[in-house]
C-alpha cells in the first residue's frame, strides 16, 4: 500500500499562479495525496481560486506568517505520512510527486529534494534573464527538503521563519537526498519592480542570516579586482594620465570586462539568446540595489 502523501502549499496573493500549481498537482500520476494551501493572509483571490478545485483543501490565516510559518502550519494539519513543500508559483511534470517520494517509499531516504528546477515564464525577458535552468538544483545531498517523513519532521522546529527567503531549510541531522529526475517549473518575475522587491526580501534575510550572507560574499569576490580595475581605468581617463599608464589600464580594463562577461556569453551561446547582454547587467543591477538596500533597512530597523 502506498504511503499518503501531503502536498502543502503557502500563498500570498497568489492569484497570478496558483491555479495552474493546483491543477498540475491534480493530474499527478501519485494518487494517494492529500494537496493544502495555506492561505497565508492573501487579500487578492487566491482562495476563491483555490476552493474551486474539489481535492485541494485550503487553511485560512489572518495574518501572514511567513512561508516557513505557513509550511509549519500545514505541516500540523497535514494527514499524510510524507510531506511535500511546494511554492503558490510552481508547476509540475505529472510524475513530479511520485519521483521525489520514491527513495523515501524506498525506504533509502528520509528527505528529498528535486533536481531540476526550470524558468516556468520564459517568454518574459526579464523572468527569462533572471537565472538559467538549474540542473541538477543541488550537489547530492542538502539541508533543504521539498519531501519528508512526516514522523522526521516531528522531530525537528520545523521551518525557521526569521530566516525569511532562506528559511527553506530544517534543522536536523538527516540531509536531503537530490532526485535528479523531479522537474518542476518555478515562475520568475516579470518587472524590475518585482525583481528589485523581491532583491530587497533577499537583502533583509540575509542581514538576518549571517551564514549565508558568508556563502554570498564569497561568490561575489571574484568580482572585486575586475570592478577595481574597472574604477582605475576610469580614473585614468578622467584625469588623463600618461599614455604608458593608459595603455595598460585599458588593457585590464578590457580583460576584466571579459571576466564579468564570460558567463553571459556562455548563456547566449548555450541559449542563442543575444538580448542577455543587455538584460543580465541591468538585472544585476537591480537585484545587487535590492540587496544592499534590504540590508540598510534591516540593519537600521534593528
Amino acid at each position: 500500500m502506498e504511503l499518503k502523501v501531503s502536498v502543502i502549499i503557502t500563498a500570498y496573493n497568489e492569484e497570478k499562479h496558483i491555479y495552474k500549481c493546483l491543477s498540475t498537482l491534480e493530474l499527478q500520476t501519485y494518487k494517494n495525496m492529500e494537496i493544502i494551501v495555506v492561505d497565508n493572509g492573501s487579500t487578492d483571490c487566491t482562495n476563491v481560486i483555490s476552493q474551486v478545485f474539489k481535492k485541494v483543501r485550503t487553511l485560512f490565516l489572518e495574518r501572514n506568517l511567513g512561508p516557513g510559518g505557513g509550511r509549519n502550519y500545514g505541516a500540523r494539519k497535514a494527514r499524510g505520512d510524507i510531506l511535500v513543500f511546494v511554492d503558490a508559483d510552481m508547476f509540475f511534470e505529472r510524475n513530479y510527486i511520485e519521483k521525489l517520494v520514491q527513495p523515501i517509499l524506498e525506504g533509502k531516504e528520509v528527505g528529498t529534494f528535486h533536481g531540476q528546477e526550470l524558468v516556468g515564464n520564459k517568454e518574459n525577458v526579464w523572468a527569462r534573464s533572471w537565472c538559467i535552468n538549474r540542473i541538477p538544483f543541488y550537489n547530492e545531498y542538502s539541508g533543504v527538503f521539498r519531501s519528508i517523513k512526516k514522523d522526521v519532521f516531528n522531530t525537528t522546529k520545523g521551518f525557521d521563519n526569521s530566516k525569511g527567503y532562506f528559511d527553506d531549510a530544517l534543522e536536523t541531522e538527516y540531509k536531503s537526498y537530490c532526485v535528479e529526475d523531479a522537474v518542476c517549473y518555478h515562475n520568475n518575475p516579470t518587472t524590475l519592480k518585482e525583481v528589485y522587491e523581491h532583491s530587497k526580501w533577499v537583502g533583509r534575510s540575509l542581514y538576518k542570516d549571517k551564514k549565508t550572507l558568508n556563502v554570498y560574499l564569497g561568490s561575489f569576490k571574484k568580482f572585486i579586482f575586475p570592478l577595481f580595475i574597472l574604477f582605475v581605468s576610469l580614473c585614468a581617463f578622467y584625469i588623463n594620465w600618461r599614455k604608458y599608464i593608459i595603455y595598460p589600464l585599458l588593457f585590464l580594463l578590457i580583460s576584466s570586462l571579459f571576466i564579468i562577461y564570460k558567463p553571459i556569453i556562455q548563456r547566449v551561446v548555450k541559449e542563442k539568446y543575444p538580448l542577455y547582454v543587455i538584460t543580465i547587467p541591468i538585472l544585476t543591477i537591480v537585484k545587487f540595489t535590492g540587496y544592499f538596500f534590504g540590508f540598510i533597512k534591516e540593519l537600521i530597523n534593528q
